[in-house]
């Protein structure tokens, strides 16, 4: 019989296409993963090593019929911190875009004082919802203020010589522009002043794709930093309001002249809003939050509803998501029925709000009279 003696510890985190800014709202689509690492370098010279267990590669299609694990990301250390230390480096260098995932949560949550401690309990990730959801929430705002600084960064006059190069590119001239973004889920407007003194201020307005604003931020960014990688790629850090730690990102330029910016394990893709976006969300409308299967339909056309009554049901990686009323109104029209297959921010429901029929009714009634 072989004897199996304890060596060093291991932590494992699960890479899943959910988002954790939308409630873990599952995701698909083509997936783009540009470092797929299967090791760590290792400068103690002990057993610290990364292992990746995945069943999907860079170009892969992430279908909505399965569940939504990527893969087992494991490390391991000569003691349980080491290997905390060595899963929270790796999922600072993933580079996945395409589809949500849950790395940024996933690397929070290994740097929880309770999780290095090892006091876990099964009300953790609840309990602790309002100060990961701020940190995540902290981690969004830093790689689009970092994205809007890099529009400011003229590729000409940055350094080309490679990653091992340590020149760069610091913001000097004046410098201002407006950016129209959208990242897919909500539209993002923000006004960008660069000046003399390496200061970039960005006065952020956010709206949601039915162009409504919802107030205004202001950032300051100072000592600007960028680095190229190739032609099409650079790595850019900054301090933002101040603060003493340095917010650093990469960021590629597609060709189809859209964004992806990368950092802490989050990786957003920006692209401007149309100046004609395609059908408008109809008043009282619900779309769909993803690529899924509608299950049931709960209601007909002509059913009046309160606000929050379920409309619909969708299925999508083996979860189920109810689509529910925004508001009270009569159903006017019915975009899919149950059996089909909708795709994200495609029309599902629309409803005439009750406010609205009780308006137009009377406008009728008054025409006849």
């Amino acid at each position: 019989d072989t004897a199996w003696t304890a060596c060093g510890h291991a932590v494992e985190i699960r890479l899943c296409a959910e988002d954790p800014l939308r409630d873990f709202l599952p995701g698909s689509g083509v997936l783009h993963w540009r470092r797929h690492d299967t090791a760590v370098a290792d400068n103690s010279g002990g057993a610290n090593m990364i292992r990746i267990d995945s069943g999907v590669t860079d170009g892969d299609t992430v279908s909505e019929q399965y569940d939504s694990m990527l893969a087992k990301i494991i490390a391991h250390g000569d003691s349980r911190d080491e290997a905390i230390v060595q899963l929270v480096a790796t999922l600072d260098a993933l580079d996945i875009s395409g589809i949500a995932h849950n790395a940024a949560f996933a690397r929070h949550l290994l740097t929880l004082p309770e999780f290095t401690r090892g006091e876990m309990w099964t009300t953790l990730i609840e309990s602790q919802r309002d100060d990961w959801m701020a940190a995540l929430n902290t981690q969004y705002d830093n790689l689009i203020l970092l994205a809007a600084a890099r529009v400011l960064s003229p590729p000409a006059a940055m350094n080309r010589a490679g990653n091992n190069s340590s020149a760069g590119w610091r913001l000097l001239a004046d410098a201002q522009t407006t950016l129209d973004w959208t990242d897919g889920n909500r539209r993002l407007l923000l006004q960008v002043q660069r000046s003399a003194d390496k200061t970039l201020t960005v006065i952020w307005r956010s709206g949601d794709n039915t162009n409504t604003e919802t107030g205004s931020r202001t950032f300051l960014l100072n000592d600007v930093y960028v680095a190229a990688i190739n032609n099409n790629s650079v790595e850019i850090n900054a301090s933002i309001n101040q603060a003493e730690q340095r917010q650093r990102a990469r960021i590629y330029k597609r060709p189809d002249n859209t964004y992806e910016v990368s950092g802490g394990g989050m990786t957003i893709h920006l692209s401007r809003t149309p100046a004609a976006p395609g059908r408008a969300v109809p008043q009282g409308g619900t779309l769909a939050p993803m690529n899924a299967v509608v299950s049931s339909v709960a209601v007909a056309i002509g059913d009046t509803v309160e606000k929050g009554a379920l409309l619909m049901t969708l299925e999508a990686m083996k979860m189920e998501i109810q689509i529910t009323a925004p508001a009270a109104g009569i159903i006017t029209h019915i975009h899919a029925a149950a059996g089909e297959r909708v795709t994200a921010s495609s029309t599902l429901v629309e409803i005439a709000e009750a406010q609205a029929q009780a308006q137009a009714q009377a406008e009728t009634e008054s025409e006849t009279a």
